[in-house]
């Protein structure tokens, strides 16, 4: 048996849960206390939970030997990099994964960086943005919390999102709906925190947008190569930019 056909017979459960629970818990650290301390607890206590989920799914339910490689190559998708089978072939397409990632990721901060000046410079309220940062506890350590949230973070949800929430959903609907509905999954969240920390429903909303359309670009990029690096570089360089602007504006 294939391993997308193995997938593809696994319950919907996992799937769903995977998908909603990081908005829910969004919705929990941002709004149910006013605490710095229990907000910062119940942010990295939800981080651990979810990003544990799909390993232990994995270790206990799926029990797959090909479906994820830790190798010098990085994080791979066995079902993908099999197409691959000469070492020359694996390293030309590594250098491809990484050159996508990079060129990617430079296109679409770059693009942050401009439509930030020509079009929101003066709509987002910077005071607003520093009174949710302290309430969060994070102005006096911000850099460190951009280290964590551009290297870490991003590596962390590219493995779910990418690997465990679209890798499951292509292998039951197909490629093209699950990159779309992945990516809105992706966005949800996205738009609770992003609603809390500018204060504008609408700015929220147009901002997850495009964090939507990021999230079908990295979405595409892992299904092309079944290789999670180059979108970890996207990934990134993508959040150094976007935070590199809540940076400029906080200080």
């Amino acid at each position: 048996m294939s391993e997308s056909l193995a997938i593809s017979r696994r319950p919907w459960w996992p799937i769903v849960l995977a998908a909603v629970a990081p908005t829910l818990a969004t919705v929990l650290y941002l709004h149910t206390t006013t605490s710095t301390s229990l907000i910062q607890i119940l942010y990295f206590a939800s981080k651990v939970l979810i990003f544990s989920f799909p390993a232990a799914w994995w270790l206990i339910a799926e029990r797959r030997t090909r479906a994820v490689s830790f190798s010098s190559r990085g994080l791979t998708d066995g079902e993908n990099v099999a197409q691959f089978e000469h070492p020359r072939e694996l390293k030309l397409a590594a250098r491809g994964d990484i050159a996508l990632g990079v060129g990617s990721g430079a296109l679409i901060g770059a693009s942050l960086w401009c439509v930030y000046l020509v079009l929101f410079r003066d709509l987002i309220d910077a005071d607003v943005l520093a009174e949710r940062v302290r309430q969060f506890g994070m102005y006096e350590h911000f850099l460190l919390y951009m280290m964590f949230l551009s290297i870490i973070n991003s590596g962390l949800e590219e493995y779910y999102w990418r690997w465990f929430v679209f890798g499951r959903l292509r292998a039951k609907l197909g490629a093209p709906a699950a990159v779309v509905l992945s990516s809105l999954a992706f966005a949800a969240h996205h738009f609770v925190a992003l609603h809390e920390f500018l204060g504008s429903a609408w700015l929220a909303g147009l901002f997850s947008l495009g964090i939507a359309i990021g999230g079908a670009v990295w979405a595409s990029h892992y299904h092309r190569t079944g290789r999670l690096r180059g979108v970890w570089v996207s990934h990134c360089i993508v959040d150094v930019a976007a935070l590199s602007i809540a940076y400029s504006m906080l200080f």
